[in-house]
């Protein structure tokens, strides 16, 4: 199952890549950080939110870094 999702996950990464135009800046990270670790997941949905998390705390990481 995991496989399945790595796939998809590395499809969204490109296509996200792809738009230039519509970056998320630090207070967008933030906010969205702010509100996932006040959300609730349940199931297959924490596979899921934990790679979002990991990968929007990255960017945040790097919005503060600069």
């Amino acid at each position: 199952m995991s496989k399945v999702i790595r796939r998809k996950e590395k499809e969204s990464v490109s296509s996200v890549q792809k738009v230039g135009e519509n970056k998320l800046g630090v207070r967008d990270t933030d906010f969205l950080l702010k509100l996932i670790s006040r959300s609730s997941f349940e199931g297959v949905e924490i596979e899921q939110a934990y790679s979002v998390i990991q990968k929007l705390g990255a960017m945040h990481r790097r919005h503060l870094e600069d």
